[in-house]
């Protein structure tokens, strides 16, 4: 499992990271952000040459925590 710590924000579809170990960055260049809740972000990119209209998605879903 990774685990990253960062304040991460949008602007015009694009996601942003500021961390300790680099500065306002885009994260997923290119990638375009098709959904963001507090617990699910769905990002889509083209594969290929974009007017084959060919798409990869990404889902990243934040997890319960677990309790000891």
């Amino acid at each position: 499992m990774l685990t990253e710590q960062g304040t991460y924000s949008v602007r015009r579809n694009q996601l942003y990271t500021r961390s300790a170990q680099n500065t306002d960055e885009p994260l997923f260049n290119g990638q375009l952000l098709l959904e963001l809740t507090r617990r699910k972000l769905l990002l889509q990119t083209p594969i290929w040459q974009p007017e084959l209209q060919i798409f990869e998605q990404l889902e990243y879903e934040r997890l319960p925590a677990v309790k000891k």
